[in-house]
């Protein structure tokens, strides 16, 4: 009797609870594939093995750098949000330091397209802070949506983390932005972001 209680809350334990649609969307916004599932509770998987091993949330950090002439850059995350199934999500904080903007995303990291779905039916056009620039990801760890404000001025823009085999990269995009083949243009063409000197998760954003 005492090894099957064992084994019942063994079961419990490590089973995955999966959420249909994307947590925060409308009810007509559920575009999405078999693995655009999203929060599991609690994060744990079974191995072949047989022993629990829980995924691992982390501090995932990107941020938007300002020009000279630029004043203030926020960001405000709307709640819509796809991640991996089976993996944690705790989250998004946005901070604020001398006009420019750091997001902190609490989440897993496992790749797979159905969180590059989400993002690509939230885009016309997208660029990664390296590697193939423009472009659109086949797969990401998690993506979200949210509102970018530049001295007041705002725009839609879904954000995801990718992977390109060594680095976390991060991509944006959002409906009616434009391009120059180097960077990604604000729908009123006020301003563009490009890549902030090599590193795989800094935007800059500066005046066209």
């Amino acid at each position: 009797m005492k090894r099957n209680l064992i084994l019942m809350l063994m079961f419990l334990t490590t089973t995955t609870v999966y959420l249909t649609g994307c947590e925060g969307g409308s009810s007509d916004d559920n575009l999405r594939t078999d693995d655009e599932v999203l929060v599991s509770v609690p994060v744990t998987n079974q191995t072949a093995n047989g022993l629990a091993i829980t995924a691992t949330s982390h501090d995932n950090l990107v941020m938007f750098n300002r020009y000279a002439t630029i004043n203030n850059i926020s960001y405000a995350f709307d709640g819509q949000y796809c991640i991996t199934g089976g993996q944690p999500w705790g989250g998004i904080s946005a901070s604020e330091d001398d006009g420019n903007c750091t997001l902190d995303v609490k989440a897993g990291r496992k790749k797979t397209d159905g969180p590059a779905q989400w993002f690509k039916n939230r885009a016309t056009m997208a660029m990664c802070v390296s590697g193939s620039w423009l472009g659109w990801p086949s797969s990401l760890n998690f993506a979200f949506n949210g509102t970018l404000t530049i001295d007041g001025n705002s725009y839609q823009l879904v954000v995801g983390q990718g992977n390109d085999g060594v680095h976390n990269n991060w991509w944006i995009g959002g409906v009616n932005w434009g391009s120059d083949s180097v960077s990604l243009i604000t729908p009123d063409k006020k301003y563009c972001i490009t890549q902030w000197d090599v590193s795989f998760n800094e935007f800059y954003v500066q005046p066209r």
